[in-house]
């Protein structure tokens, strides 16, 4: 297993980052490695609960081929004091779980603010399964854009 975590700060509403984070189909609007994200086909259109189905095609390196993965909302849930939103993704020998936690982060004057924790959970699958520690170079290298492209759009989308 190769984990990678982030916390993020967001100057704005836990409800309004949900909103914006709930819809998987934006995350090639933000991270670099995603060079296409939509809603799999035959899913409606305002759908984003759990369940709802997704197809990233992911690029780890610029000379790679781009590679699909299908993604599913296992976990959308809104809490008192905490939303979670949780997407599993699985491709022909990588398995990704990434997780989303947003709390109420306001201001000291009590403007809204939200801190989002980004987790991403990748490991290799069937008989590669116990060499998932060789990917941990490269969740380093492709997390801390991805997390830089999050707060920018975030901040863009949602200030």
């Amino acid at each position: 297993m190769v984990k990678f975590s982030k916390t993020l700060h967001v100057a704005a509403s836990r409800s309004r980052c949900f909103e914006l984070l709930r819809d998987w189909s934006r995350a090639s609007s933000w991270d670099p490695a995603i060079v296409e994200s939509s809603r799999q086909a035959g899913q409606p259109a305002d759908a984003f609960g759990a369940g709802t189905k997704w197809l990233i095609m992911f690029k780890p390196s610029p000379d790679a081929k781009p590679m699909s993965v299908d993604y599913t909302t296992t976990k959308f849930e809104v809490e008192e004091a905490k939303s979670t939103l949780v997407f599993s993704g699985n491709a022909t020998f990588v398995r990704s779980v990434d997780t989303l936690e947003l709390t109420d982060a306001p201001a000291a004057d009590g403007t809204p603010g939200t801190d989002v924790n980004y987790t991403a959970d990748v490991r290799l699958r069937y008989l590669l399964a116990p060499f998932s520690f060789t990917l941990q170079g490269k969740m380093d290298e492709m997390a801390e854009p991805a997390m830089e492209g999050l707060q920018k759009f975030c901040d863009k989308n949602l200030l």
